[in-house]
């Protein structure tokens, strides 16, 4: 192998002498572009390049051996370190580069072949070697202090960025010492340079700081944003105790003319003891009628996420706020007091009740938070005060009451039917799906029956079904009510009975004979049907497995079972119905209109089943699953789990259906309709990375890469791809694969794809991608949220600033959020407008240091009303944060959700790669 390789390599080599450019470019990359274990094994052949005549053969062989691992690297060192005094300095900086690769305790050996490089004349040189004395430990950098220290008034920004973070890694006591210089770079012309030196800052102690205050808080009205959110960093991270005596310096700030420095001075003063902040209520309560909302956020905050015993020591002055003229006030006074006790809250009734009918929204629903939010024993205290609720004139009252009283245990809601009941008939369906969902929650006996009849059930049931309320038809069914009732209107009691009765595949009567067939199952198929309902305006989709023995086909399914199917079912098989399996007769099932056998996973058959395997193991087995869940158990689950326990040689890991059906599942269960509870609850699951599609495998040296056409110097960053070159060509490949194109966006046409040259920002991201614990590096989408968002990553060059992480998209909690699906960028593009549709838009296409990601959603699944996981979504986001702040051990970063969207921590760990601009209809 080795030695057909080498001959393979004397044939190239050559050509990177060529006079042509794109001969030589070419030749380069075949090199470059070869797997690393196939590079390792041209070794022998590769070494003597080193000393080749041709400065690019020297360099390229030079770049092809930082493709080695680190220990071949420690065996070569002999013959890359004299290329450090190459006659070229694109020679001496491949050098340099490749020896940063070596392990820090090999590089401090180094230290006499890297400092004279330091006063090299080439500025890439320069940096390069600053990027290796990054990686020396701290008592290594304390001795080359004197030679750092120069590097800070450099003539190259990189190089003085450099210098003050490999400085930044000095002891405290040290650092001090260098005050005088570090201040002088808060003034420096270029921004990445005043950031840095601002980030020494942040860890001179509190009476230190107080010193540099004139100096600091100018930063906080930087032109750069970057460098305002380092400054804001600065104060706001200092421990309480020396914010404390800071406080007098900073309470000015809070009347600041510019904003974020009244932001800045806000967040700083978060962490005071509850005492300190009683003290300055009379600076903060203004702020929650700041004109900027950004002001007014911060403020509120404050209030907010103050430890419940702090908030009771501050109510007497809260509680005021209610009432106060301004709707944020009021709103932020709330949410405050919610994390009250409850006997607390039950003593503030008079204040809160009002608030249900505030004239915000914003208002009401967080009066409405307070009550729902409380724990049962809390509601069991209330209860009292929130039954006379149920009569208010306002609905929104009444809503909100109803859902207050879903955490009573049943005996207690037992109690309140005589109240519960009427509402059954409330003239708006928002109070009905409140108490359609307490209903459910009752027992069904002939006391609560008698009492619902005397709502006449035939027009409620016909008055439910018109109106959509297939959750409420589901309950007056339970209770008896029958679907064959007719009004005036008879064509209701039809849709009623087309639209939710038969909304599902089969019956479910083969179940018995399924558990009793010990035949091998000789063939698996797989089968779709689309939903009805609510879900119909998603695409979503049904999943239905075809099981075949002998004799017989069997079509199993899993879905929400409501009351008819329980009618006449014999007793054996009432179980498996309960639980929401369903195996029927395949021959009445595939005559239902619509169903089609799914493309993307091929039937199993023959051998690729295995022996032993029958539909009663398999029933069995599907039994011992929890019952029907929309997010959890639904459809596809179930096809999936029983497709994988009939075979071993194709297992799925991942659902084929419309990634999009997981969010038609939330919202339309958010809307009340569950799916239209027949066999249509589907919602998508998840799919792995597809990492052999992702991974870009790409030569990262720190210079810039080959196919830039400028130095990535100046500020006009976007250069156009030909649209014949084989860049595009890929680019558009890669796009079209993962959802950009017409089958999934109608009209989609690229119009123009740009390439980004940002070199001090792609120099970022290689030095992080360099730090990941595993190199898995990928090309994702992301979607600029808007012109704003697209200017200030790509236009202002600034890339992704950690200050406007989430700007676009924040549910699973702080983060730059990529996905592998370009529709789900697509949503967030810059320049999307539903009242332009032919407008065009950009998506940008990033290499993202994706390192190694732990799946943070399945170690920490939101379960609404479990208190481990959190009361409410907003808790859980929250707790969510905490996760992606503090990663397990050996983790980067954070996929989420599908597992095709990645929360990146940080900033410099994603690179905006190319621009694509599109139209759609």
């Amino acid at each position: 192998m080795g030695g057909s390789l080498g001959r393979s390599l004397d044939d190239i080599v050559p050509l990177l002498k060529d006079s042509d450019d794109d001969v030589r470019s070419s030749a380069w990359t075949t090199l470059v572009e070869l797997p690393a274990d196939v590079i390792v094994k041209l070794k022998d052949h590769i070494v003597p390049l080193l000393k080749d005549t041709d400065w690019f053969v020297r360099e390229s062989a030079c770049v092809i051996l930082g493709k080695f691992p680190a220990d071949v690297i420690v065996k070569l060192k002999d013959h890359i370190v004299p290329l450090l005094k190459d006659t070229d300095w694109f020679v001496r900086q491949s050098a340099c580069e490749t020896l940063g690769k070596l392990p820090a305790d090999e590089i401090v050996k180094l230290k006499d072949h890297i400092v004279p490089l330091l006063k090299e004349t080439s500025d890439c040189v320069r940096s390069s070697a600053c990027v290796i004395l990054g990686k020396f430990p701290a008592d290594e950098i304390v001795k080359l202090k004197d030679h750092i220290v120069p590097l800070l008034k450099d003539t190259d920004w990189f190089v003085r960025e450099s210098a003050c973070v490999i400085l930044g890694k000095l002891p405290a006591d040290e650092i001090v010492k260098l005050k005088d210089h570090i201040v002088s770079l808060l003034e420096d012309t270029d921004w990445h340079v005043r950031e840095s030196a601002c980030v020494i800052l942040g860890k001179f102690l509190a009476d230190e700081i107080v010193k540099l205050k004139d100096h600091i808080v100018p930063l906080l009205k930087d032109e750069v944003r970057d460098v305002r959110s380092m400054a804001r960093k600065t104060l706001v991270e200092l421990p309480a105790d020396e914010i404390v005596k800071l406080k007098d310096h900073i309470v000015p700030l809070l009347k600041d003319t510019d904003w974020f420095v009244r932001s800045s001075a806000c967040e700083s003063l978060r962490t005071l003891p509850a005492d300190e902040i009683v003290k300055l209520k009379d600076h903060f309560v203004p702020l929650l009628k700041d004109e900027v909302r950004d002001v007014r956020s911060m403020a509120r905050k404050t209030l907010v996420e103050l430890p419940a015993d702090e908030i009771v020591k501050l109510k007497d002055h809260i509680v005021p706020l209610l009432k106060d003229t301004d709707w944020f006030v009021r709103s932020s006074a709330c949410e405050s007091l919610r994390t009250l006790p409850a006997d607390e809250i039950v003593k503030l009734k008079d204040h809160f009740v009002p608030l249900l009918k505030d004239e915000v929204r914003d208002v009401r629903s967080m009066a409405r938070k307070t009550l729902v939010e409380l724990p049962a024993d809390g509601i069991v205290k209330l209860k009292d005060h929130i039954v006379p609720l149920l009569k208010d004139i306002d609905w929104f009252v009444r809503s909100s009451a109803c859902e207050s009283l879903r955490t009573l245990p049943a005996d207690e809601l037992a109690k309140l039917k005589e109240h519960i009941v009427p509402l059954l008939q409330d003239n708006r369906k928002e109070v009905r799906a409140e108490v359609f969902a307490l209903f459910g929650r009752l027992e069904v006996t002939k006391d609560l029956i008698s009492l619902v009849e005397k709502l006449r059930p035939a027009l409620l049931l016909h008055f439910a079904a018109a109106a959509g309320d297939w959750p409420a038809c589901s309950l007056l069914l339970r209770s008896g009510f029958s679907a064959e009732e007719k009004d005036s209107h008879s064509d209701l009691a039809g849709r009623l009975k087309s639209d939710f009765l038969n909304t599902k595949g089969g019956n479910g009567k083969a179940i018995a004979r399924a558990l009793q067939d010990d035949n091998q199952i000789e063939a698996v198929s797989w089968y779709t049907m689309p939903l009805s309902g609510w879900a119909a305006f998603f695409d979503g989709q049904h999943s239905v497995l075809v099981v075949k023995v002998k004799d017989f086909a069997y079509a199993i399914e899993r879905a929400r079972s409501v009351q008819y199917d329980l009618i006449s079912q014999k007793l054996e098989i009432k179980h498996a119905t309960k639980k929401g399996l369903f195996v029927s007769d395949w021959e009445e099932v595939r005559t239902v209109p619509h169903l089609v056998q799914l493309e993307k996973v091929a039937p199993l058959k023959g051998a690729d089943i295995k022996l032993g395997t029958s539909p009663s193991s398999l029933v069995t087995y599907l039994l011992s699953f929890d019952g029907y869940d929309v997010g959890r158990n639904n459809c596809h689950h179930t096809a999936m789990e029983a497709f994988n326990f009939c075979t071993e040689s194709r297992q799925m890991t991942s659902l084929p259906v419309n990634l999009w059906q997981s969010c038609a599942a939330k919202f339309v269960q958010f809307l009340g309709s569950d799916l239209a509870n027949g066999r249509s609850a589907s919602g998508a699951c998840a799919s792995e990375p597809l990492y052999d599609d992702v991974i870009r495998h790409p030569l990262i040296t720190g210079s810039k890469p080959r196919e830039w056409s400028s130095d990535g110097q100046k500020k006009e960053y976007l250069q156009k791809v030909g649209r014949g070159s084989a860049q595009y060509q890929k680019v558009k490949d890669f796009v079209m694969k993962f959802g950009g194109n017409e089958s999934e966006i109608p009209g989609f046409t690229i119009e123009k794809i740009y390439r980004n040259e940002n070199f001090g920002s792609y120099k970022k991201y290689v030095q992080h991608l360099e730090n990941k614990t595993a190199q898995h590096e990928c090309w994702l989408f992301h979607g600029p949220g808007g012109q704003q968002g697209y200017q200030k990553i790509v236009e202002e060059g600034r890339g992704f600033d950690d200050d406007f992480r989430s700007m676009t998209f924040a549910a699973y909690g702080q983060g730059h959020h990529f996905a592998l699906d370009f529709r789900l960028a697509d949503f967030f593009a810059e320049g999307k407008s539903k009242h332009e549709p032919k407008k065009t838009r950009r998506v940008l296409l990033c290499r993202v240091a994706a390192g190694k990601p732990f799946d943070a959603k399945r170690l920490f699944p939101y379960v609404p009303g479990d208190p481990k996981s959190g009361r409410t979504d907003a808790d859980w986001t929250k707790k969510m944060e905490e996760f992606n702040k503090s990663k397990p051990e050996g983790h980067d970063n954070s996929w989420i959700g599908d597992d095709r969207a990645l929360i990146v921590g940080k900033g410099e760990m994603a690179y905006v790669d190319y621009v694509v601009e599109y139209t759609s209809t």
